[in-house]
């Protein structure tokens, strides 16, 4: 239960780290009407690790995990370039 409950927050993390303007993942940056449920749900994984763990674990955890994130989301559109885009691939193979 306590690795559910951390990929959630981990999962949260990325997901609001999506709604920022800022972001190079996508072309587009997801809505920022996004941004409330995934609030929401980085407070439920919050409160189900405060549950399972020691408060001060727990805390040390969400903290963690959303630096980790949000050190290394921006990372992620360097190696994007390496793997093609699936409908280039298939573009190239219909000819």
């Amino acid at each position: 239960m306590k690795l559910v409950a951390m990929m959630l927050c981990i999962a949260t993390c990325f997901i609001l780290y999506l709604t920022h303007p800022n972001q190079t993942v996508l072309t587009q940056a997801l809505s920022k009407r996004w941004r409330i449920p995934v609030c929401i749900l980085l407070l439920l994984s919050a409160v189900w690790l405060f549950y399972l763990l020691p408060a001060l674990v727990a805390c040390f955890m969400v903290v963690l995990s959303m630096m980790m994130v949000w050190t290394f989301a921006p990372f992620i559109s360097i190696f994007k370039k390496y793997f093609p885009h699936e409908s280039q691939a298939t573009q190239k193979n219909s000819s």
